[in-house]
């Protein structure tokens, strides 16, 4: 689990109450507080799995 505050790197993080995400394109980018629903704690999203 990511905070809000935190750098937790590249990628794409999801709001763990609500869903909504955020894109963190450098290692220096900052979660910021989720704009949807104002939740402070982020998992990686999953890559979407591609069909065969």
């Amino acid at each position: 689990m990511a905070r809000a505050g935190t750098k937790p790197g590249r990628g794409t993080y999801e709001c763990s109450k609500c869903g909504a995400t955020q894109e963190m394109k450098t290692a220096a980018s900052s979660l910021k507080p989720c704009p949807s629903c104002g939740g402070t704690l982020f998992r990686k999203a999953r890559s979407p799995k591609r069909a065969a």
